[in-house]
């Protein structure tokens, strides 16, 4: 009779599972043209505030964005909310300004794709590029090789900070 109880306990838990399979695009400017195509809303904004109803994954986290600019789509009001609706929903936590890829659902939140194009300035690289993520040091590596990963790292940062400052540049001319 346990044995059963725990098998019905844990199916019913598995029932909320969530997973999500992005597609590798690379480079960014294919991953940028496929958001901006498959999406209702890309602008460039201010994360106002991100928060969760609980630690559970199984709740919504809610977040919302002060509109800097418009690129595609139109908004009435100048803050624009979002919540996580799927497990392939991103959840922005950088502080700061942000180049959204977003779909506008019918509650009027926005859902930003965890497999488009959006990410922070604080953290520009494109994170479906598999070229924009250096290889992780091995666990026990000298002070040299983690050395080099850092530079590599700071390297790359400075790379898609400026591929994200000519991606604007490329969206305001598509207007």
């Amino acid at each position: 009779m346990n044995r059963i109880t725990l098998i019905l306990i844990l199916l019913l838990y598995c029932l909320k599972s969530w997973s999500c399979d992005c597609k590798n695009i690379s480079p960014m400017d294919s991953l940028r043209e496929i958001s901006y195509h498959h999406s209702d809303l890309v602008f460039v904004g201010k994360l106002i505030e991100s928060k969760r109803d609980s630690v559970s994954p199984f709740y919504p986290h809610y977040y919302s964005f002060q509109i800097k600019e418009v690129f595609k789509g139109a908004v009435m009001k100048d803050t624009i909310f979002g919540k996580s609706f799927t497990s392939c929903s991103h959840f922005p936590a950088d502080t700061g300004q942000w180049i959204i890829y977003a779909n506008i659902m019918d509650s009027g939140y926005i859902d930003i794709s965890s497999c488009g194009a959006s990410r922070s300035y604080l953290d520009p690289l494109c994170w479906n590029c598999p070229a924009a993520k250096p290889r992780a040091p091995r666990p026990y590596s000298s002070k040299k090789e983690i050395a080099e990963f850092e530079k590599d790292w700071e390297a790359r940062k400075i790379l898609a900070r400026k591929e994200l400052e000519e991606e604007i540049i490329i969206l305001r001319n598509k207007n």
